[in-house]
């Protein structure tokens, strides 16, 4: 984002000083000669937040993938709090609260009823009176939820890379500019 900020400030400076050519012609002769390079500081902007993070509208494959992972955990949570309401009744859980352990949603059970609910442990909790299972019903969309995670990753390292290569052809008009 920082290469984008000098994009734009370049743009900036050479704008003003070309308004103001008779008071500064040093100054104007000197920022005329500033690098701009359009196309590649909107791909910037397009594809990185101001936080540094890669936007969903960085490429329609990203935006599919990041919608997908909405889409899947949406259908999970609710899987997953109708299969805590059952629990719950049956005062088998701790909360009645859907938690994250190793990127994957699960139920906290109390250590008692833990063979109850037919799922995967995926750890104990610090009293060692409550586990975190993933039950059954759930296990392949949280597969598929982790799989596009990945895509996601793939699809983000793939952006960055496009990216870095643009910069990278204008790397030394860019360090001129600094």
């Amino acid at each position: 984002k920082r290469i984008a900020v000098l994009m734009r400030l370049s743009k900036v400076v050479q704008q003003f000083f070309a308004k103001r050519k008779t008071p500064y012609p040093l100054l104007s002769s000197k920022f005329t000669a500033l690098y701009r390079d359009n196309v590649v500081e909107y791909n910037i902007d397009r594809a990185i937040d101001d936080d540094g993070n890669v936007k969903s509208s960085a490429s329609k494959e990203l935006a599919a993938l990041r919608h997908q992972i909405t889409e899947k955990n949406q259908t999970i949570r609710k899987s997953l709090e109708k299969i805590l309401k059952t629990i719950q009744s049956k005062e088998w859980t701790q909360e009645d609260i859907i938690t994250t352990r190793e990127g994957r949603m699960v139920i906290p059970v109390k250590v008692e009823h833990k063979n109850r609910l037919p799922g995967f442990i995926h750890s104990v909790s610090s009293s060692g009176a409550t586990v975190f299972i993933e039950p059954i019903q759930t296990l392949e969309l949280n597969n598929e939820i982790r799989s596009l995670y990945v895509q996601e990753e793939i699809e983000i390292k793939r952006i960055l890379k496009e990216l870095t290569e643009q910069v990278r052809s204008v790397r030394e008009p860019l360090i001129g500019n600094l």
